[in-house]
């Protein structure tokens, strides 16, 4: 028997895609996952949807156990860095109720007969989900772990690195990481594994897929920057901030320092993590699919991104005119590492996502620049369509596109339920998108 054995997809899915076309090329019987189908990545409800549509044998990873544990409502442990707390956090609001459950379904373990062996399928080791098995794991560990795990074949995941030996007469299988690579080499991974009557035969396979997509999608959803480095640079996060500033420029590092800043403060304001990272990632694909018509640089992108992230913390001190303490709350935030022209731009978007546009009798907006002025009124404008299309919470609005003529601007939005109130509210919040440009806004949804 041939199977396909591959873990710690972590919501990597073009990865997982890229993985499961090279299995369905080599014609494998059997589909055995080892956990952690969540954490990290930026598609962690499509990931979990396909592994269930390809029927694929999952069991549950540390990742997975500790996202249905988190409370996103509760402030995360003392010194907990919070790059760590926020990818079971943000994780855990954008997945279904159906996934959740899913995930909820999986054990811990499971063990398998196979042609007259004993199989065992586990995240970390017999011992710990946690504990990480390497090429590089002491002899005697493996002896002890080969009597605790009593299979003929042990098949783990965990540590990131592909690797196979055989200790004794127990096969130690590792496929790798399909999400992400902790060897320094980007690609996919995942082994084929041949269990006969009298022998055993490991096969590891890379696969080719788009990181630089995936990590643009985790910078897109407003996720720390250290999540994207982790894929381009395969390396785990605690390599990632070790290395840390070495390897960018001075702007890359001072806008990574600033967007931790920025959830920061959005953590201390109790923030609703699903809603205000679904509107930044629709803000971030509407301002790239608007590109032509605003013409607007990488800095106003950024400008963008923190007031999406920060759109609704003014919530804290209540619902009336939360907006405008969005604004007070930003633009008091001194410790956001931004200059305070920026910082001012950045409270003012923020202000403007929701009912009044933009006017010069508003303090604030009254002194910026003309030309801060209209970048304000064009992000502004962007992130009130975007907040329209998450009027329900339900983060029921997928991909989205753009189609521009010299009379309209067409937004196409693929959807996973009803989306009627969506529609109806990005298109009257989306009044502002139009007075800039002078273009009619349709807004056309169909299920995907």
């Amino acid at each position: 028997m041939k199977v396909a054995v591959f873990g710690d997809v972590h919501g990597n899915l073009p990865a997982l895609e890229a993985v499961l076309k090279d299995i369905q090329r080599r014609r494998l019987e059997a589909l055995w996952n080892l956990g952690d189908l969540v954490g990290y990545g930026p598609y962690p409800e499509e990931v979990v949807q396909r592994l269930k549509r390809d029927k694929v044998v999952n069991i549950a990873g540390n990742h997975d156990l500790r996202v249905l544990r988190m409370n996103p409502a509760e402030s995360p442990r003392k010194k907990e860095p919070v790059d760590k707390w926020i990818t079971s956090a943000w994780t855990r609001e954008n997945l279904s109720r159906a996934s959740l459950a899913f995930l909820a379904s999986l054990p811990p373990e499971r063990r398998w007969s196979r042609a007259g062996h004993a199989v065992l399928l586990t995240h970390g080791s017999p011992a710990s989900n946690t504990e990480r098995l390497e090429p590089s794991t002491p002899l005697k560990r493996l002896q002890d772990l080969a009597v605790l795990g009593n299979a003929d074949v042990i098949l783990c995941s965990h540590s990131h690195i592909p690797w196979a030996r055989q200790v004794d007469d127990v096969w130690f299988v590792n496929p790798g990481g399909v999400g992400r690579s902790d060897d320094g080499d980007s690609r996919a991974s995942y082994a084929d594994v041949e269990i006969e009557d009298d022998r055993v035969r490991v096969a590891h396979h890379r696969i080719a897929y788009d990181v630089k997509d995936v990590a643009d999608a985790i910078r897109r959803r407003g996720l720390p920057e250290a999540y994207a480095r982790m894929l381009i640079e395969s390396k785990n996060l605690d390599a990632v901030r070790k290395t840390g500033r070495a390897h960018h420029s001075r702007s890359d590092a001072r806008d990574a320092r600033t967007l931790e800043n920025v959830l920061g403060l959005a953590r201390q304001c109790r923030y609703e993590i699903g809603h205000a990272h679904q509107v930044t990632r629709l803000s971030m694909d509407l301002f790239d699919a608007l590109r032509p018509l605003h013409r607007l640089s990488a800095r106003r992108r950024r400008w963008l991104l923190y007031a999406a992230i920060l759109h609704d913390i003014g919530w804290m001190k209540g619902p009336k005119d939360h907006h405008k303490a969005s604004l007070e709350l930003i633009d008091s935030a001194r410790k956001l590492g931004l200059p305070i022209r920026e910082r001012r731009i950045v409270a003012c978007v923020a202000r403007y996502h929701r009912g009044a546009h933009p006017k010069r009798r508003h303090p604030l907006f009254a002194s910026l620049t003309d030309r801060d002025r209209r970048d304000v009124s064009v992000l502004a404008a962007i992130l009130r369509v975007a907040d329209g299309l998450d009027r329900t919470h339900e983060h029921v609005v997928g991909r989205i596109s753009a189609a521009i003529t010299p009379q309209q601007i067409r937004i196409d939005c693929e959807v996973h339920g009803p989306s009627d109130e969506e529609r109806r509210f990005a298109l009257t919040k989306g009044r502002l998108l139009e007075e800039m440009f002078d273009r009619t806004l349709v807004i056309a949804c169909r299920r995907r």
